[in-house]
């Protein structure tokens, strides 16, 4: 499996779902009565609400109604993981940690 396999599996969509979760995680962050544990949870349950929504009232295409809803269930699992990986990959390449300081 090549990375075109693996490409072919991300609708152009999901990229937009991922900045709005993207987005959201940077509220929730700011939020005092929102522990920072629970929000790539929250974030994953709101992509796993949001991409199936999307792609039954916004697409036009030709699915049936499961399939949307499976195909929104992965595209909304992808999309809270691009937005919780990113964060964290930009975290860990910009932010000087304590250990770092150390060395």
């Amino acid at each position: 499996m090549g990375i075109q396999d693996i490409v072919q599996f991300f609708r152009p969509e999901t990229f937009l779902i991922a900045a709005v979760l993207w987005c959201l995680g940077k509220f929730l962050k700011k939020a005092p009565e929102m522990p920072d544990w629970a929000i790539p949870f929250v974030l994953l349950v709101v992509g796993l609400v949001l991409a199936p929504i999307y792609i039954l009232l916004i697409m036009e295409t030709a699915y049936t109604v499961g399939a949307a809803i499976v195909s929104g269930l992965i595209q909304g699992l992808f999309a809270a993981s691009m937005a919780v990986f990113g964060n964290e990959t930009l975290k860990q390449a910009l932010v000087c940690r304590k250990e770092d300081k150390n060395e």
